[in-house]
């Protein structure tokens, strides 16, 4: 498999990334994520960062069929030992509102009231 705009690979695991809102990445949210074999659903997780990685492997739990033994092996098939695969990894992108219109930017100023202050 040749590297495309949505897929990168590495040896044997396949990388993609996935953007985030900011409100997705701190709340946690819920998103189809589209793989070698089809769609699929994850959880992100509540305090999601810029560059988090997630395996897609820890997805088997959410489906209850024969395709389930697939989603453990979402990578490429290994040449000498074609009984294993690579995994799927999903990096996400945390991304910045540029325009904020009034009602956004009062919420975040409201929120700002209330957060630890870093600097």
């Amino acid at each position: 498999m040749e590297d495309d705009s949505y897929y990168k690979r590495e040896g044997h695991d396949i990388y993609t990334k996935c953007s985030l809102t900011v409100s997705q990445a701190v709340l946690g949210s819920r998103l189809f994520i589209k793989t070698l074999m089809g769609d699929v659903e994850i959880n992100v997780d509540k305090g999601t960062r810029d560059g988090d990685k997630k395996k897609l492997a820890n997805l088997v739990k959410y489906f209850s069929c024969l395709f389930c033994l697939f989603l453990f092996l979402k990578g490429i098939q290994k040449l000498n030992n074609p009984q294993h695969r690579g995994n799927h990894y999903i990096i996400f992108n945390v991304r910045m509102p540029e325009i904020l219109n009034e009602r956004q930017y009062k919420l975040y100023k409201e929120l700002s009231k209330y957060e630890e202050k870093l600097v």
